[in-house]
């Protein structure tokens, strides 16, 4: 309704906060409300609707893209009426005065940090999603520019691959958010499942950096959804099982919820400059993330106490 950016910026900012602050309320159901024991399946399934949130955002966008009223009040609205459920059936935990951390509003900012020293299995768990994280907005940011460069398509045709692109993987993110999930809770196991997915993922990068056809870009895509679907389920299971304290487990998880948004900042603020001056330079870009995302496999073995 409004084309001045004086006002545009502060209210994208107020939304995305507060945006991330439901986010961060979702996570600590499970981890509050759930058995460990069913902690998988049920985070595959949340990260599941959070993907098919995302396609069905990206088809009212289109539909509405001439409509700045509705593209603006449509989400919101069906936020509103999604959420009811959850505020009229699910009862949150009781718990006692002791087991609720005290202090004051300062005490929010001043607490607002995890020490990795004195909670080593928690910093792990941390720097390896951070590292994940890079990668993922390496690759899911840049790759229509990689289209049109690389592959040499026009932004249209760039544009209608992407979507394709999206439609293809669909299907392999609802088997891989819910089935990784399922066989997580079903082994007893987390961190070897985090481990293959970082490896799956820094292998579709490779791939999708050497690739020089959309056949094999293709093929690069649907490996990297295959990782990124199992990796986000399995390694908010782990997470839930080091947190330094139950007390704290809503700080805690928008802790954790900071390795995904940092890279969102950090990533488009230095991709240009490894990309060139002709942003061409993928295999430098993802080959980076690559190894990150292997590092990150690596961290597994130094989390301790957890399968």
């Amino acid at each position: 309704m409004t084309e001045n950016a004086a006002i545009i910026v502060p209210a994208y900012v107020v939304g995305l906060t507060f945006a991330q602050a439901g986010f961060n309320a979702y996570a600590v159901i499970p981890v509050e409300g759930i058995p460990a024991n069913m902690r998988g399946r049920v985070m595959g399934f949340m990260g599941l609707c959070g993907a098919l949130a995302m396609s069905a955002a990206a088809y009212i966008a289109s539909a509405f893209v001439g409509n700045t009223v509705l593209l603006m009040c449509i989400p919101p609205f069906l936020a509103i009426v999604c959420i009811i459920p959850l505020l009229l059936l699910y009862k949150d935990p009781q718990h006692s005065h002791d087991e609720v951390p005290q202090g004051g509003l300062l005490s929010i900012f001043t607490n607002f940090f995890v020490n990795p020293i004195k909670h080593p299995n928690f910093g792990w768990v941390w720097l390896a999603r951070f590292l994940a994280g890079i990668a993922m907005t390496s690759f899911l940011n840049f790759f229509v520019l990689y289209l049109i460069i690389r592959l040499h398509n026009d932004p249209e045709t760039a544009g209608k691959l992407a979507g394709r692109l999206s439609l293809m993987s669909a299907p392999i993110s609802i088997i891989f958010f819910t089935g990784s999930g399922w066989l997580s809770d079903k082994l007893g196991v987390r961190r070897p499942l985090v481990a293959l997915a970082a490896v799956i993922m820094a292998g579709a990068l490779v791939m999708a950096a050497l690739s020089s056809n959309f056949t094999v870009f293709t093929v690069a895509w649907c490996l990297f959804a295959m990782g990124q679907a199992m990796y986000l389920t399995v390694d908010l299971a782990l997470c839930a099982a080091v947190l330094p304290s139950e007390a704290d487990a809503g700080k805690d998880m928008a802790v954790f919820g900071l390795a995904l948004n940092l890279p969102t900042v950090i990533v488009p603020a230095l991709a240009p400059t490894i990309l060139g001056a002709q942003n061409d330079n993928y295999p430098l870009l993802w080959g980076i993330a690559a190894v990150f995302c292997f590092i990150g496999a690596l961290l597994m073995p130094l989390i301790k106490g957890v399968k």
